[in-house]
This record gives structure tokens, sequence and C-alpha cells, in this order.
């Protein structure tokens, strides 16, 4: 799904972001249902005031998404933001 290594954020979608650490103001997670399933945004919100949000889902391949797996995608990544101090929110 998303990663950080090297002091950076990797949010794979069609092409690969790559996003210093040090350019993210806050980061915003949502979860939502659609169609029988759950589905997760990312919003990357950055000191320049550029926004870059990307869709989610799950790492594992399934037919059936639910909001248990797209907050467990979350909680991978958020000791290393709290690491980083890097604010973020989930809803």
């Amino acid at each position: 799904c998303f990663y950080i290594e090297d002091e950076i954020l990797y949010i794979p979608s069609l092409f690969v972001k790559k996003i210093p650490l040090s350019d993210i103001r806050y980061i915003e997670f949502r979860t939502y249902h659609s169609r029988g399933s759950y589905s997760g945004v990312i919003r990357v919100n950055l000191k320049n005031a550029k926004v870059i949000k990307r869709y989610f889902q799950t790492s594992k391949v399934t037919f059936f998404v639910s909001e248990q797996m797209v907050l467990a995608e979350i909680e991978k990544i958020t000791p290393l933001l709290k690491k980083y101090y890097i604010p973020y929110t989930i809803e």
C-alpha cells in the first residue's frame, strides 16, 4: 500500500509518488463504504499548500475488503508517522 523508507513516503499508484517527510504538513486518512466493500483515501497536505490524494484498499488480494482491513493498512504506517512527528487524522 504505502510505506516510509529513508525518510521518504512512498505512495504507489499508477506511478509511485515519493514525498520527503520534511515536506509534509499533515496527513488525513478516510475510510468509506462503496459497492459492498470498503476503501480508503490518503490525503497528504504539503507545506507548500499542495495536496496529494490517493485511493487505497489493502495490500492483500481479496474479493471483499472490510473496514478493519483498511484500518489495518493505516495502522501499519502510524507508528512511523509518530516517530517522525507528522500529525495525522483518521476518519
